[in-house]
């Protein structure tokens, strides 16, 4: 069952999903339930989902194209302006393709171990990290 966040809880959790995205490396990617799994917040990957779209990263450091769906799919290339530009991210970092719009997810899956991630609540929010969006 998933619970309510508080604001706070909503603002670390969204703090925690953008230091974990940062550590994906490339020729790897991971998928929205999975960050959200290791975050200590399993069923929450829809929130993983809004959380990437409403991030106005116009500098490109952070690398939202390599999260996909759970199958592989490009369901967040449109937020490129379209999935032929995250497709070509992915591409360049030599990540295979099983379809059009479709990683080979069993062959460049990375996974944020749980003892390697910061557990949300232990994310401290700096003035520094606001100045980003």
């Amino acid at each position: 069952m998933v619970t309510e966040m508080t604001i706070d809880e909503r603002e670390r959790f969204r703090r925690a999903v953008i230091d974990a995205i940062r550590q994906i490396p490339a020729g790897s990617v991971t998928n929205y339930g999975e960050l959200a799994r290791a975050l200590g917040k399993p069923g929450r990957a829809r929130l993983v989902g809004r959380i990437i779209s409403e991030w106005n990263d116009t500098s490109g450091t952070i690398p939202f194209h390599r999260v996909v769906g759970s199958d592989g799919k490009l369901i967040g290339g449109w937020s490129f302006g379209h999935p032929e530009v995250m497709k070509q991210l992915l591409v360049d970092e030599e990540v295979p393709f099983r379809g059009e719009y479709q990683v080979d997810i069993r062959r460049c899956f990375w996974s944020p171990a749980a003892d390697e991630m910061h557990d949300f609540h232990d994310i401290p929010i700096v003035e520094d990290d606001i100045a980003e969006r």
